[in-house]
């Protein structure tokens, strides 16, 4: 139950993203992820914010200059549906480009 609370409040701390980022650096650089989160200044944590904020922003930006094609032709479940996956794409391009660095 801790685990989880912890989890719960650090992700309200530093968002979605800024949390998969911090798990990520601590799969692949626990070193660096050691540094940063002893550091007294918390960049970690300040790093992982900026890391969700620039995240929702792309994505945001991916969904506005790729828009759903032809969208007047579907009906309001296929919309629907349309803005889920679009969504989705819009996420792992982001993810990809920010957190992975890939």
């Amino acid at each position: 139950m801790q685990a989880t609370t912890n989890i719960l409040t650090l992700e309200t701390s530093v968002g979605k993203y800024g949390l998969f980022w911090i798990n990520y650096l601590k799969d692949t650089n626990y070193n660096l992820y050691i540094r940063l989160s002893n550091d007294v200044e918390q960049p970690l944590y300040k790093i992982a914010k900026e890391i969700n904020k620039r995240t929702y922003l792309l994505i945001e930006k991916i969904i506005k200059t790729k828009p759903i094609l032809n969208i007047q032709e579907l009906s309001k479940d296929d919309v629907s549906t349309a803005k889920r996956i679009r969504y989705m794409q819009a996420e792992e391009i982001a993810l990809h480009e920010i957190i992975y660095n890939k």
